[in-house]
């Protein structure tokens, strides 16, 4: 990570500066827009977000205290000790970092890592105060559901990824059979014997059902079926077939339903439905990668 300064990413000079000697917290926020690709980019978003608060708003300067991009890089804002534009009722009381960054993206590791970089210093320069989303002391959406869930969480930064819900209990009964069962978090399980895969969608789980996976999530299939919608009557057996397009139908005569993805598709291949698209079945398995059980 670096800190790029004003004049590195082309700043203009501000309108004028109110100094403050203390801070009592930092504020996280976002842009609300796509996240800029490079640091050129980066660069160019940081300055034009300056020209629409100076020119479209009227603002001294640009809002932020810092800005960090997804590249890591923390670019200077207002700085240290200068009073905000960011948050209504504390720009003389604290400093914000903004994120270039909207509710469609992902922050990247070395994007938090350089936002937790900047409340360290300022707990370094001004004593260890309160973090908080925009949201929580203003009416907005900012700074998204990501960013506000991490801080609620501490903001952790691993590189590795997150952990899968825990797996629930699986009775002796099912040992020999596949079944699908709900943990605790209420997310569903695909379970035979000691081999568990994570179902990750309604769309998945209605595969299953229609499949005729026993239903053992403490729930009524023909009910979870009917808020899935309608489904076509299972038949004894099914087959993969592709279209003249490339589209893959789970078959059988005139029953068809459309496999709208790779996951689905390597759900069923794991399932043992017979693939007659033409393909490999094995090598298909490959190219969509393991499976984890």
């Amino acid at each position: 990570m670096q800190y790029v300064s004003r004049s590195e990413w082309g700043a203009r000079s501000p309108k004028g500066v109110t100094t403050i000697s203390n801070s009592n917290g930092m504020f996280v926020h976002y842009t609300a827009d796509p996240a800029p690709s490079g640091v050129d980019a980066e660069k160019s978003t940081v300055k034009a977000i300056q020209n629409f608060h100076m020119d479209g708003r009227g603002w001294r300067d640009i809002a932020y205290s810092w800005l960090v991009g997804q590249s890591g890089k923390i670019y200077e804002g207002r700085g240290w000790g200068v009073a905000g534009g960011h948050t209504a009722g504390y720009n003389s009381s604290s400093h914000a970092v903004c994120w270039l960054g909207g509710p469609d993206n992902v922050p990247t590791q070395a994007a938090l890592q350089s936002i937790n970089v900047v409340i360290a210093e300022h707990n370094a320069r001004f004593g260890a105060g309160y973090v908080k989303g925009h949201g929580e002391v203003n009416s907005t959406s900012c700074p998204g559901s990501r960013l506000q869930a991490w801080i609620n969480a501490g903001r952790p930064v691993d590189a590795s990824p997150p952990s899968p819900p825990p797996i629930p209990d699986i009775p002796e009964e099912t040992e020999m059979q596949q079944v699908i069962l709900r943990d605790s978090n209420n997310a569903y399980w695909l379970v035979q014997g000691v081999t568990k895969v994570h179902i990750p969608s309604s769309e998945h789980l209605s595969i299953l059902l229609y499949l005729g996976v026993k239903n053992q999530s403490q729930g009524d299939s023909t009910k979870l079926l009917e808020t899935l919608g309608e489904l076509p009557t299972r038949q004894s057996e099914q087959v993969l077939l592709r279209d003249n397009v490339g589209a893959i139908w789970l078959c059988k005569d005139n029953t068809k339903v459309h496999v709208p993805s790779v996951d689905h598709l390597a759900l069923l291949l794991y399932l043992g439905v017979k693939d007659a698209t033409n393909g490999d079945s094995t090598k298909l398995l490959e190219t969509l990668g393991t499976i984890e059980v």
